[in-house]
Formats: structure tokens, C-alpha cells, sequence
């Protein structure tokens, strides 16, 4: 019995041999072939809950990954917004975004108020 649970948990890892089914005194080929198929059958659901176990795991990383995105984002952008402020370059920036219409003269006229209030 000792030798089954060896065998069945090695096999897992792929270093059990197939010759671990074989019956050496008792040579019923039946009990060999039903031995074989449980061995088998053993061996495909292990992996099949092996990868189930990945996929979920991978799962579970996506959606933490797409959970902190948004604010990963912000924060890179606060980031450079204050680069910008440390150099006094933030104007040609927001004059960028206004000739390319992404940001409105209000939006502008904020981080321009937000740029002398630091400065004070």
C-alpha cells in the first residue's frame, strides 16, 4: 500500500514509472489493465486541476491588474504634471493641450491658478 501512495504522488511530478502498475507474483492481466486505467485517469485529472488551478490564478491577477490601472494612471500622470511644475515648464505643456483641443481654457486657467499657488 505504501508503495501505491508513493507511486501516485511521484507521478505528479512526472517521476514515476508506468512499470509501478505492474503485478510481478500475481499475474492477473486484468487487475494489471484496471490498474493501468486507474493510473491514467489519475494522471489526466491531476493535470486538468493543475490547469484549472493556473487559469484561476491568472484570473485573479488580471482583475487586480485591471482594478489598479485607472489609479496606477493618475498617479503616473501626477507624477509628470510635477516634473513639469519643478522645471517651471507646465506652460508649454498646457499650451500643447490647448492647441490640440484636449483641454479647455478653463482646465488651463485651473492649473495655471493650482502653479502660482504652489509657487507662494
Amino acid at each position: 500500500m505504501g508503495s501505491t501512495f508513493k507511486t501516485v504522488f511521484w507521478s505528479l511530478f512526472g517521476l514515476a514509472e508506468k512499470e509501478g502498475v505492474q503485478l510481478n507474483s500475481y499475474n492477473n492481466p486484468f487487475t494489471e489493465t484496471v490498474g493501468y486505467l486507474i493510473y491514467g485517469a489519475f494522471n489526466i485529472a491531476s493535470v486538468i486541476v493543475l490547469l484549472n488551478m493556473l487559469i484561476a490564478m491568472m484570473s485573479k491577477s488580471y482583475e487586480t491588474i485591471e482594478e489598479h490601472a485607472d489609479v496606477e494612471w493618475k498617479f503616473a500622470r501626477s507624477k509628470l504634471y510635477m516634473e513639469y511644475i519643478k522645471e517651471g515648464i507646465l506652460w508649454i505643456y498646457t499650451k500643447l493641450m490647448e492647441i490640440s483641443g484636449k483641454t479647455s481654457e478653463k482646465e488651463i486657467a485651473e492649473i495655471s491658478a493650482r502653479k502660482s499657488e504652489m509657487r507662494t
